[in-house]
């Protein structure tokens, strides 16, 4: 019986982990449910307020440096299939802006944010949440030097 709990166990992680990555057949608001999704569940595992959240979207407001924050958004990233073992997927952050931005008459500017934050290089350190950060920031600087909406 216990084998059985056990093996279940392991299937139902299994495919909750793998249901939560983005892939190129999702819609433009099953990818928006997905990362809404993962980005609450990491904002409640890391006690990051609703306020920061709301500041994190307004392109005004600068990026929170906290530790816990940095380490939401790499939850959020690991969740999503971006960010695995401290290795970027870049194809698939294209993947995704292609899903968002496809009705968009400038789509290639925001697959662009991603080549040009991929060949700017994010520094490789030991702390793990960095990486998500520093991508965050790329892309926020990227989008608002090219006039793209945040």
């Amino acid at each position: 019986m216990y084998l059985l709990c056990f093996i279940f166990t392991l299937i139902c992680t299994f495919l909750s982990t793998n249901s939560t990555l983005v892939n190129k057949n999702l819609t433009k608001q099953e990818l928006e449910d997905l990362e809404m999704t993962a980005m609450e569940e990491c904002r409640i595992k890391f006690n990051i307020d609703e306020k920061i959240i709301d500041d994190y979207f307004n392109e005004s407001t600068t990026l929170p440096v906290t530790q816990d924050f940095k380490c939401m958004l790499t939850c959020q990233d690991e969740r999503l299939g971006y960010v695995n073992n401290q290795v970027i997927n870049w194809d698939l952050m294209r993947v995704a802006q292609n899903i968002y931005y496809q009705d968009y008459d400038n789509v290639e500017k925001y697959v662009e944010v991603v080549d040009n934050c991929e060949k700017n290089g994010i520094t490789e350190n030991e702390d793990t949440c960095d990486i998500s950060f520093q991508i965050t920031e790329c892309f926020r600087k990227q989008y608002i030097e090219q006039g793209l909406e945040w």
